[in-house]
């Protein structure tokens, strides 16, 4: 599917849309949990969906939907042998480790790009416990009876998804469990969401931040509850470039100015390059027009932050540099806005471990491929408003994935296209 964008400045209100982290967090510990748990404004991105449809392939749950709520019927005992995650690389490693519970041979399918990214934290839990592991380019097929104990993360890439699946399985084991965490600087935001998550379901994890540990006492038991799932910071990212880069402002309710979600860190940034924000009385965040200037930056923290911190910088005039130290996840990224962004007349590099980019304060506009990567797509129809000729983006239906009603809201913030067939 192809869009045709008029540049246009964005401004307006936002309400946002349910965390995709926070909602695959509470329908893992729903389902198990033995009983009926209510999920309160959830989500229908494809991720989300494939949380829940991966819990009731496995047996462990079935969940139906009212309107914006889950109700989740879980405690059941892992009986099927296949699951399909899709696109969602997240479901996989936060998911993966409940078929270590059974001891039954359990196949994951899903995208290639997912399937196919190194899962050693894993594989050698499985091996060093006599299990069967064995990963194919589509496929990953385990067959092992998880055991507590000792448990260090050698593969830092995407620690905090090893860290957190662990984290939501081993409580059920019989047997103590500690987890070493090789980088706790970049694993803790969402290592302290999974305990935040589990907590309400009567599970307890000890995270030592200095000392690099979590202690995970065995036997315990996920008891039902119920909760709201908060507003999704990675998301919100975009509506907050779109103000900052815009002429009027942008505001967006449904935040949680004391989350956990690392991209909360979108914030920080806005600041760093001299953006203006502020939070009213009722809790609704308020991001002004500002002149921006470059950064420099790290981001393994919050890797998810790149393409719309790319197009910040674009926006800026001067060298940014943005990194990522843990950039294996990122490296099809890098070459895609690099590609994308030059289309669109945007003078930005791959170097190293990060980007490098001249902004000017401006784009050419054109056309861009979205390269399947729902962030890109995001943040090319945000960079259409700072862009002095029509933009043409290709393959926008990708945005589903994570934030189906996206195109909605570039509507209601002002922004303008009309579908081209290819």
């Amino acid at each position: 599917m192809e869009y045709v964008i008029t540049p246009k400045p964005l401004a307006g209100v936002v309400k946002a849309q349910p965390s995709k982290s926070a909602a695959q967090r509470l329908l893992i510990c729903s389902s198990l949990a033995n009983g009926q748990s209510v999920i309160d404004r959830i989500g229908f991105s494809d991720d989300i969906k494939a949380a829940w449809r991966v819990a009731a392939q496995l047996g462990l749950s079935q969940t139906s939907i009212v309107g914006r709520t889950a109700i989740v019927n879980g405690g059941g005992d892992l009986v099927g042998d296949t699951a399909f995650c899709g696109e969602s690389g997240a479901v996989l490693r936060l998911m993966l480790p409940l078929a270590f519970l059974s001891g039954k041979r359990v196949t994951f399918s899903g995208a290639q790009r997912h399937i196919s990214r190194p899962m050693d934290a894993y594989a050698q839990i499985v091996t060093s416990q006599g299990g069967e592991w064995t990963q194919a380019e589509q496929s990953v097929t385990v067959r092992h009876k998880l055991r507590g104990g000792e448990f260090r993360i050698v593969n830092a890439t995407a620690a905090s998804q090893f860290l957190s699946g662990l984290m939501l399985a081993l409580p059920l084991v019989q047997e103590d469990s500690v987890l070493h965490i090789i980088a706790p600087e970049e694993s803790l935001p969402y290592v302290l969401l999974t305990q935040q998550t589990q907590r309400l379901f009567g599970v307890e994890c000890d995270v030592d931040a200095k000392r690099g540990l979590i202690s995970i006492p065995g036997g315990q038991t996920y008891l039902p509850a119920n909760a709201d799932v908060e507003g999704d910071w990675s998301h919100a990212a975009y509506a907050v470039a779109a103000g900052a880069i815009g002429e009027e402002g942008v505001s967006l309710r449904g935040l949680d100015p004391q989350s956990l979600q690392a991209d909360k860190n979108i914030l920080l940034f806005l600041n760093q390059m001299g953006g203006h924000y502020s939070f009213d009385d009722k809790g609704v965040l308020h991001v002004d027009s500002a002149q921006l200037r470059p950064i420099t930056v790290d981001i393994s923290e919050c890797p998810d932050l790149l393409a719309v911190l790319a197009v910040l910088a674009c926006a800026a005039r001067g060298t940014s540099r943005i990194t990522n130290r843990l950039q294996y996840k990122e490296n099809s990224r890098f070459a895609s806005l690099s590609a994308a962004l030059g289309a669109l007349g945007g003078k930005v590099s791959h170097e190293g471990d990060g980007l490098v980019i001249q902004g000017t304060g401006r784009l050419r506009g054109g056309e861009a491929d979205c390269f399947c990567d729902h962030r890109v797509a995001m943040a090319l129809a945000v960079a259409s408003s700072i862009c002095d000729n029509p933009v043409t983006l290709v393959g926008t239906e990708c945005v589903r994935k994570s934030a189906p009603l996206f195109w909605d809201e570039f509507k209601n913030l002002g922004g303008q296209f009309d579908e081209r067939a290819r």
